[in-house]
């Protein structure tokens, strides 16, 4: 039982720290693009 709760947890941290990565991405492109609005993708 333990060993299934640390694994469950490492999916859970690793789904965690995908999504972090995801939000700051899209945070920083935002972020350009209110710095540069003229540059077109």
């Amino acid at each position: 039982m333990l060993e299934f709760m640390k694994k469950n947890k490492l999916e859970v941290e690793n789904k965690y720290l995908a999504f972090g990565r995801e939000f700051l991405k899209i945070l920083y492109l935002q972020n350009v693009q209110l710095e540069y609005p003229d540059v077109n993708d």
